[in-house]
């Protein structure tokens, strides 16, 4: 299973559909995820303080407008993605991450880790620690990959599988908490007939906020405006 680190979760047709059809999205970088956004992840929040337009360029902020071309910049929810690092994960064996360039690898690859175990849900003491149950998910671990410039020791890495009916394998997630240590999320059906792992119900969205986006000119009516008030 490989999977490129994308630009974050997707919400932007969420948006869409909540500012009304026919807006232009104009620099968004996000691919949609029809499975995702039908399951109402994201909530959407419009901020009254409005920002100078074309100001913030970080990857999780997109600009949209409405029916009324008002425009509107929008932070999604926080992702620790990056475009430019490929996943590959080879189920109880090992998980790799190296950078292509039209489909070839370029440059090292790095061994994140070897499969080493996975939780026990079997295990009394396991199940005491209640943390697997609180936050559905069933965990691997991956040990003794390449050499961490940073700290000196082996690469390693924590597999988390959650469930997610309806959809494919797929990584939807990368983290690395500390140098060289790595938490990998796994969405999939597999594990859905268990009964820690089904998602709990009326589970938040996720918020997505969004603030007016004023031109230079629009911007310094409204700081007199605040200035007069």
């Amino acid at each position: 299973m490989a999977a490129r680190r994308g630009p974050g979760p997707v919400a932007v047709l969420a948006l869409l559909a909540l500012l009304g059809p026919g807006w232009p999205l104009r620099g968004a970088r996000a691919a949609l995820n029809l499975q995702e956004l039908s399951e109402l992840k994201y909530g959407l929040e419009i901020l009254a303080e409005p920002v100078l337009a074309g100001q913030h360029h970080a990857e999780d902020v997109v600009t949209v407008a409405s029916r009324f071309k008002q425009r509107y910049e929008c932070r999604l929810p926080p992702a620790a993605t990056k475009d430019w690092w490929t996943y590959e994960f080879c189920y109880g064996r090992h998980i790799q991450q190296y950078h292509l360039e039209e489909s070839e690898i370029k440059g090292d690859v790095l061994v994140l880790g070897y499969y080493q175990s996975a939780f026990d849900w079997d295990d009394e003491t396991a199940k005491a620690s209640k943390q697997h149950q609180l936050r559905r998910y069933h965990s691997q671990s991956y040990v003794n990959g390449s050499r961490c410039d940073l700290t000196g020791r082996a690469r390693e890495a924590e597999v988390r599988f959650l469930c997610e009916e309806g959809a494919g394998d797929y990584i939807a997630r990368v983290d690395e908490p500390q140098s060289c240590s790595y938490v990998l999320t796994v969405h999939t059906t597999r594990i859905c007939h268990h009964p820690f792992l089904r998602p709990a119900p009326g589970l938040a969205p996720q918020p997505i906020r969004c603030q007016p986006a004023l031109s230079p000119a629009q911007y310094v009516q409204y700081v007199r405006a605040q200035v007069c008030e």
